[in-house]
């Protein structure tokens, strides 16, 4: 059984990132940072954590029992997590399982990942732009496979 036979049929709760705050002085304003290095998905009992390789331009999948902050941060800065969950997901009111999964390869390194919810709407996580991993849906898809034209595809439904 692989971790993508994990998610399928299970609904997807929320997306979180960490990142840290760095509290400032006086009247400066205190400046968040996120971590776009690791992203959390989480699906009720587990998390799903992608986190990026930035030596292979890829992303490690792992399941996990918790959001922890894999990254140091000076001693007056606090860690923050986040959820960004509505700021892709165009229904958050209804419970959205996944449907299916699609992995792109290079290499047999992991790329990218698709997801496609059960209301149709897909979320695209692309290790391979700049640093970090750029999340979005058709676009995000679109500027990668521009961009990759020799990737090998499978698909977990």
């Amino acid at each position: 059984m692989s971790i993508f036979d994990n998610i399928l049929g299970t609904n997807l709760r929320d997306i979180i990132l960490t990142g840290f705050i760095e509290l400032n002085s006086g009247d400066e304003l205190n400046t968040l940072y996120f971590n776009e290095e690791h992203i959390y998905l989480d699906f009720h009992t587990f998390f799903l954590l992608l986190a990026y390789e930035e030596e292979q331009d890829t992303f490690n999948i792992s399941i996990e029992n918790k959001v922890e902050f894999n990254f140091s941060i000076d001693a007056e800065d606090q860690y923050v997590s986040t959820s960004i969950h509505s700021l892709f997901i165009t229904d958050t009111v209804s419970e959205l399982q996944v449907s299916r999964v699609v992995v792109y390869s290079d290499a047999d390194k992991m790329k990218a990942l698709e997801l496609i919810l059960s209301n149709d709407q897909q979320l695209f996580f692309d290790s391979t732009y700049f640093t970090g991993i750029k999340m979005g849906e058709e676009y995000v898809k679109k500027i990668f496979i521009e961009n990759h034209l020799a990737f090998t595809k499978e698909i977990f439904e």
